[in-house]
């Protein structure tokens, strides 16, 4: 588990809001299983860009919390190679995320990945620079 996603990212300073709302939701054990998982973490500057009242509503709220953190999970282990090319992908969540690429940066239903293939040992991590929030009405 210490190198699993949740571990990873745990370790990593600018993963801290979405390593806490992880357990705010519940969803530790489901990313710390065998995967593979790719998790798109946004970090917390990305976290701080969403209006606060609608931040700390969200992080309030598990549920709701829960879907949208799975909207940012996806089977399997995909570096951003694998993902370069690929106009789409389903998350955990059920719902696609969009994906792009412009000027060599990956970009995620509108979040551009800043860093990407932090490697655990259940699955990729790819950090983006905001909160992607699914369509309410999957």
């Amino acid at each position: 588990m210490a190198n699993g996603i949740v571990g990873v990212a745990a370790k990593n300073k600018d993963l801290s809001t979405t390593v806490s709302a992880i357990k705010k939701a519940g969803l530790v054990c489901a990313l710390s299983g065998a995967g593979p998982l790719t998790v798109f973490a946004p970090t917390n500057e990305g976290w701080a860009k969403m209006p606060k009242d609608m931040r700390e509503g969200l992080l309030n709220d598990p549920k709701r919390l829960k879907d949208v953190l799975t909207y940012h999970v996806v089977k399997g282990k995909y570096d951003a190679a694998a993902l370069d090319g690929k106009r789409s992908i389903t998350t955990l969540e059920g719902q696609s995320l969009m994906l792009d690429n412009k000027d060599g940066k990956l970009i995620v239903d509108g979040c551009i990945v800043t860093t990407p293939d932090v490697k655990a040992s259940n699955g990729m991590i790819h950090m983006i620079d905001a909160v992607a929030v699914p369509e309410r009405g999957k």
